[in-house]
């Protein structure tokens, strides 16, 4: 089974290589205060943009994910929580009928639309929701080429459909799959979808795990159409 049917092992796992939640947070700031958030998960940065003021409605397709957002507003203040509505569903196919000053697609979420026609169906959902002069965030993991040369015992890399498959903790009956996408590719899929690339830029998430190994680094971008 994929990682995410278990969603506390899959989110421990994808943590280190994330960008904190308050980074998006000063982004999304600067963008708008309704954000359509698209793999919104347990809500690590779902609350964080509701703390600051920020009206939120997150999609995700794993009902577990929302089961433990749901648990999460639980302890947060009642303005908190009224900032916050969650849509069970596909983010290829859900239609909010609603459009947003920003729609977030935050810690490799996009990397779960594994091709082309993925993405192209992806995309033109996203410009449905988007307000006039909106903007699209998204990051994506940077391609490790040491990782994918080596994958490792409890890793293997699929290299003709770029995916990289992962077991939590060596247990292969959990997988983490996740296309990886280069800069120049990702540029002109977000192109192709008919997008304006505002930015571009690889920012570092944490030191390396080893000395002499590649740092850990997100490819972030804002897009608009």
């Amino acid at each position: 089974m994929l990682a995410y049917a278990c969603p506390e092992r899959a989110l421990a796992a994808l943590a280190p290589r994330s960008l904190p939640p308050q980074v998006h947070v000063r982004a999304v700031r600067r963008l708008g205060r309704r954000v359509l958030e698209y793999g919104c998960g347990t809500g690590r940065i779902t609350v964080a943009l509701a703390r600051a003021g920020i009206q939120v409605t997150g999609v995700d397709r794993s009902r577990a994910m929302l089961d433990g957002l749901s648990a999460r507003l639980r302890r947060e203040r009642r303005e908190v929580r009224a900032r916050v509505a969650t849509i069970h569903g596909d983010m290829r196919d859900v239609v909010v009928g609603e459009r947003f000053s920003v729609v977030l697609v935050a810690d490799g979420t996009f990397q779960h639309l594994y091709d082309r026609e993925d993405v192209r169906t992806f995309l033109a959902r996203v410009r449905e929701h988007l307000a006039p002069g909106g903007q699209l965030r998204l990051d994506v993991a940077l391609p490790d080429l040491c990782a994918l040369g080596a994958p490792g015992p409890d890793a293997e890399y699929h290299p003709l459909e770029q995916i990289w498959l992962r077991a939590l903790n060596g247990d292969r009956a959990a997988l983490l799959a996740e296309r990886q996408y280069f800069p120049a590719e990702l540029r002109g899929l977000l192109e192709r979808g008919g997008a304006r690339v505002r930015s571009m830029r690889v920012v570092r998430v944490a030191p390396p795990p080893t000395p002499g190994a590649p740092p850990i680094a997100r490819i972030v971008v804002h897009a608009s159409w």
